[in-house]
């Protein structure tokens, strides 16, 4: 079982979910060793590195936390710090890929078309045909473009009776008028009293296999 577990966690087979919902079993069997670690490294990591996990991406971050915790509480400091190094990495990562994948998204034919018109129809309660109407979109590829929008946390959605409209969000607002919105941060765990600067850290290809 716990053979197929890492392997599992190795190979990237298993959701943040899930994956911390058997890293906290296999420390209640009394496993606090290198092996959760060195199955995240050889699998997560190179995921989020690669960026292909969107979405999934904070709450990889946040299980990195929470394994960091389940070292330092079975005394494993050392392993704890990696972890809380590994979960910096991974929340710089994932705020590098949040911001190019928007940029890349703004850059396609009609994105920045639609939420303008959302803007100047009034920025909430937009009705769809209206924007179509307004950006020449066809319904087919209106379709496409909202639900990547609404995905990517640029707009919303809702139905009203047979009607749907449209409402910008501030990170769609900020996207259409090129102002900036800062970087939300998770919630602060109780260990994160003092964190380590990591602007101009430098890491040993060995450090991950000490």
């Amino acid at each position: 079982m716990s053979a197929h577990f890492l392997e599992a966690l190795a190979s990237n087979e298993l959701g943040p979910e899930e994956a911390l919902s058997e890293i906290r079993r296999f420390f209640d069997e009394g496993n606090a060793g290198e092996e959760v670690y060195s199955a995240l490294v050889a699998g997560v990591w190179q995921s989020l590195t690669a960026r292909k996990f969107g979405t999934e991406s904070r709450a990889w971050h946040d299980l990195f936390r929470q394994v960091s915790s389940l070292y330092r509480a079975h005394e494993r400091l050392d392993l704890a710090e990696r972890m809380r190094v590994l979960s910096d990495l991974a929340m710089a990562s994932t705020r590098f890929g949040e911001t190019n994948g928007k940029t890349a998204l703004l850059s396609r034919a009609y994105v920045l078309d639609i939420l303008t018109a959302v803007i100047e129809l009034g920025g909430e309660g937009a009705k769809r045909e209206k924007v179509r109407e307004l950006t020449g979109v066809g319904e087919a590829n209106l379709s496409r473009i909202l639900g990547t929008l609404e995905s990517a946390g640029l707009l919303t959605r809702k139905r009203v009776g047979k009607e749907v409209t449209l409402g910008i969000t501030a990170e769609g607002r900020a996207a259409a008028t090129g102002k900036r919105v800062p970087p939300r941060d998770p919630d602060p765990s109780p260990d994160d009293a003092i964190r380590p600067d990591f602007e101009h850290l430098e890491i040993h290809p060995d450090f991950w296999r000490q």
